[in-house]
């Protein structure tokens, strides 16, 4: 929640086979612990492999919150991905991640989840299929499928606690132009105790920061549950599925000025419902949800694009109080 003021430094190669960036930063709020002012992120990436580190690891874009990525502590990762099917639009890959963790006070996927031990080891395989189309004039894609699975295990205190989850998108495009329907699919199951909070899946918010740099659109990422709180919703098996209808974008003709203006507008209306802790009554939760976004396409300078966008939802869950959110982000480049 503190600006930290710093240097970051960028080495590429000619090829650009290799790019090294190296971030070094301190924050002078003298309300923040002495061992957590200063602050390091090295990333190294050459052909199919990235190798990172982090002390105290910081991002610009946790300023404007609320999703955050900074974590007090240490790590190092390695990870290694390479394609086995590349004849686009269908692609096959796989990755392969191994990353060790030390003196973390929360999870690193799960900002609001503090973590029972701060030194772990975590290792994850991945395979990702994806064969997705769009047309001529569109601004997402518009029929096709997609599958990953994914085997993530965590090593603390020398107890494995594995987690196994995949997802499955498919989309059908509508007679309008440019417009079709989705079904976004998701399950995962780990064996862990449900008090542990290595062995749980977490899920809740739309994910966007006021200004960004993600995708746009991450009510699609299977963690996100826009109108009930990050990190809310927990368990050790889940099941969600997500319904949703993008609209045929609309263009703008004259909309701004020489060197700052909007090219288009997309409208989606999205519709999930999700269940945890299935098999256990007393800890079973259900909810639902019902939300929109819009997306504007800002073009500065005539080649930097940008992306406004505001979003809505009202999530329901069992036995609770209906809560709502809202969205506001900028993503940047």
């Amino acid at each position: 929640n503190s600006p930290a003021y710093g240097m970051r430094f960028n080495f590429a190669d000619p090829t650009l086979l290799h790019n090294l960036d190296l971030t070094l930063s301190y924050t002078p709020n003298q309300n923040l612990p002495a061992n957590e002012r200063f602050h390091a992120v090295f990333n190294h990436r050459f052909w199919g492999w990235k190798i990172n580190a982090t002390y105290n690891g910081g991002s610009f874009y946790d300023l404007f919150g609320p999703t955050k990525t900074s974590r007090k502590g240490y790590s190092a990762g390695i990870q290694y991905k390479k394609f086995l099917i590349y004849d686009e639009p269908r692609t096959l890959d796989y990755t392969l991640r191994v990353t060790g963790y030390g003196g973390l006070e929360r999870l690193p996927d799960y900002q609001n989840v503090a973590t029972s031990f701060d030194k772990f080891l975590s290792m994850t395989a991945g395979i990702n299929y994806k064969f997705l189309h769009s047309s001529l004039g569109s601004v997402d894609y518009e029929k096709g499928y997609q599958w990953q699975t994914f085997f993530k295990n965590n090593w603390v205190k020398n107890k494995l606690f594995p987690r196994l989850y995949t997802h499955f998108d498919y989309g059908i495009p509508l007679p309008l132009d440019h417009s079709s329907i989705w079904t976004r699919n998701s399950m995962g199951y780990s064996s862990g105790n449900r008090t542990e909070p290595f062995a749980n899946f977490y899920f809740g918010g739309f994910g966007n920061n006021w200004i960004d740099y993600q995708n746009e659109k991450m009510y699609r990422e299977f963690y996100s549950f826009p109108g009930i709180k990050l990190n809310e919703i927990g368990g050790t098996n889940y099941g969600k599925t997500t319904l949703e209808w993008a609209l045929p974008p609309v263009r703008f003709r004259h909309l701004g000025f020489s060197g700052l203006f909007t090219s288009w507008a997309r409208f989606a209306i999205f519709t999930s419902g999700i269940v945890t802790n299935l098999g256990s009554p007393s800890q079973e939760r259900k909810a639902v949800n019902l939300g929109t976004q819009l997306d504007f396409r800002i073009i500065m300078l005539y080649n930097l694009n940008f992306t406004l966008s505001l979003g809505y939802a009202v999530a329901a869950e069992k036995d609770q109080r209906q809560t709502q959110e809202f969205m506001f982000s900028l993503k940047l480049l």
